[in-house]
């Protein structure tokens, strides 16, 4: 079978689990009974003390006079309709608890709520249907509830979620638009769950967020201009995401963090693209991601248990994302790759080669967990936050590269291990001599040069040149700096072999004994004759560096960025002191 199109085979499979959710959403609306709306307003009623409409079983509908018409069956349901409420002061807008009748509750508007707007808590039987929901802490709350369906809501402007989900089992949450909250639509520890055709936008954190839950969907979405997540999911399983529109969220377009048995299918993604993060193989190999996603028009090259493959533009075409998992003897070449979540990530794999890449603009340029024996030459780095992000890489090379303009040009740490016992999970930090040969780039123009918190490195015959706020830090151990021209050097050369007298200090253990006085003249190959222009390719010689930082899509980011390697270097100082206390 041709390599390149190894999910065509399984595109029927991905309309049959598409059929399914149809089917499973067409069942519940149908057999629940619940869309039989009735138009006819209630009367105003009286605020109480937990908010301003508070059921607290099926007898509060009828006692409290709340319900416009029906009788709470399935054939003819209670509907609260039209109620304009101003819930400051109050925990709640509408809160609903212990009910098992069937409740519609309709054309709502509620703000200003202390905790939710509408809050549904261990209820069966409820749909929420064209609400406003605004300047509330939560919009909609649902905790421990079942047969909930959440369709056609306005949820804005709110500090927490926009709607979240807890606890849950068979909700949908349909035709929403969810904008200006900190996690637009957020899934927590629930099953059966149908996300579709909702807008989810311009929230502060995350467009939708689902964590330990297990067969969802998330269909025919738009998720843009989220200011960190587009799509994230977390220690969850058995889910599909398809046919979604993720475009220009700031960090990730869909994460994939630890998660098993998701399939990706078809969907669109445009600056941003697909990541996938864990601790063991199986987080990344029950993903399956087929050929029909595009990234910026491009399709996704998922390669998962190959071997011996040659990857060029000259054979399949431009590519908009590279993903590797559990293969060896790969080597990819001569693409370019630029503006999206990750240009190329390369998991659980070995003898893979990387070269004549131009990989640019991206929050990632080049995404490694767990590689070995392999070569990262003669391509252009450049532009991005993280150029080459390495957790895990040993016995490997990277040579002849430019890396310039990225917030971090290389970023090299241990590899990290989580195993789940009785206590909880526990993180383990495998801190083997890494090996890695990182020689003869060209470092410059980066905010940081290259940081390196692994032990055994060879750092050698490298120029730094223009980084803004060091060229380099080492918080690993017996890491090997040799050679390499540093441009702020201030030793002399007395006896004018080329080799200053003093050592260049990294860290207060780590310095390089034989710092150049000059650059090392390094022409980079021209790799004009692939998919890049000749104008942008990178030479030595006749190179103007000034420092300061790049402007790039994702220069908004920064402050995050650092503040989350600040983090991971801490972590994995502490994780080293506790492992070798007796």
């Amino acid at each position: 079978m041709n390599k390149c199109e190894m999910f065509r085979q399984d595109e029927s499979f991905c309309n049959g689990l598409l059929k399914e959710a149809s089917v499973m959403l067409f069942i519940i609306i149908v057999f629940s009974g619940l869309f039989v709306i009735n138009t006819v307003c209630a009367e105003d009623i009286q605020p109480n003390t937990y908010g301003v409409i508070q059921i607290s079983c099926d007898e509060d509908i009828i006692k409290k006079n709340i319900a416009s018409k029906g009788d709470g069956s399935k054939e003819n349901p209670y509907v609260i309709e039209g109620y304009n409420i101003d819930a400051h002061g109050f925990p709640y807008g509408i809160i609903i608890k212990n009910t098992r009748a069937h409740i519609i509750v309709k054309a709502c508007n509620i703000y200003g709520a202390e905790n939710a707007g509408i809050a549904l808590f261990n209820v069966r039987n409820v749909s929420i249907i064209g609400c406003t929901i605004e300047e509330c802490s939560i919009g909609l709350e649902l905790v421990s509830s079942r047969n909930v369906h959440i369709l056609e809501c306005d949820v804005m402007s709110t500090d927490h979620a926009g709607i979240t989900v807890k606890e849950s089992f068979n909700v949908t949450i349909i035709r929403n638009e969810v904008q200006r909250t900190a996690k637009g639509i957020s899934i927590l520890e629930s099953s059966a769950i149908l996300v579709q055709e909702n807008i989810v936008y311009e929230n502060t954190f995350k467009g939708i967020d689902v964590i330990k839950t297990s067969s969802f969907a998330i269909e025919r979405n738009v998720v843009h201009n989220n200011k960190a997540y587009g799509i994230h999911l977390k220690s969850s399983r058995n889910g599909i995401v398809c046919r979604n529109v993720v475009d220009r969220n700031l960090f990730y377009g869909i994460t994939v963090d630890s998660s098993t048995y998701i399939t990706l299918w078809s969907n669109d993604f445009l600056d941003n693209s697909i990541l996938i993060l864990g601790t063991q193989l199986i987080h990344y190999y029950t993903i399956m991601i087929s050929e029909n996603n595009t990234v910026n028009g491009k399709k996704i090259l998922y390669l998962k248990n190959e071997s011996s493959l040659n990857i060029s533009p000259e054979i399949i075409g431009g590519l908009g994302e590279v993903i590797v998992v559990n293969s060896k003897n790969i080597n990819i070449t001569g693409f370019k790759i630029m503006n999206t979540t990750v240009g190329l990530e390369i998991a659980f794999s070995r003898c893979i080669t990387i070269e004549k890449m131009i990989i640019e603009g991206n929050f990632y340029g080049i995404y490694i967990h767990s590689l070995s024996n392999s070569t990262i030459h003669e391509s252009v780095i450049s532009n991005n936050i993280f150029g080459i992000y390495a957790k895990g890489i040993m016995n490997s090379s990277i040579f002849h590269n430019v890396i310039s303009k990225n917030n971090y040009g290389a970023f090299i740490l241990p590899f990290l291990y989580t195993t789940t016992a009785a206590e909880g999970s526990i993180t383990t930090i495998v801190d083997l001599n890494s090996n890695n040969n990182i020689t003869e780039n060209i470092i410059s123009n980066n905010l940081w040069g290259i940081i390196v918190l692994s032990n055994g490195n060879h750092i050698l015959r490298n120029n730094f040149i223009g980084n803004f706020m060091r060229h380099a830090q080492d918080y690993g151990e017996a890491n090997t700096w040799e050679r390499n021209y540093w441009d702020n050097y201030s030793g002399i050369d007395i006896n004018k072999d080329g080799i200053g007298d003093t050592p260049y200090y990294i860290s207060e253990i780590s310095c390089d004994k034989s710092p150049l006085i000059g650059p090392i003249r390094l022409v980079i190959l021209n790799i004009s004759s692939y998919e890049h222009s000749p104008e942008s390719t990178p030479y030595l010689e006749d190179q103007s560096y000034d420092n300061t930082p790049s402007e790039h899509p994702y220069v908004k980011a920064l402050y995050i960025a650092l503040f989350a390697t600040s983090v991971a270097i801490l972590s994995i100082i502490l994780l080293r002191k506790v492992s070798r206390k007796p």
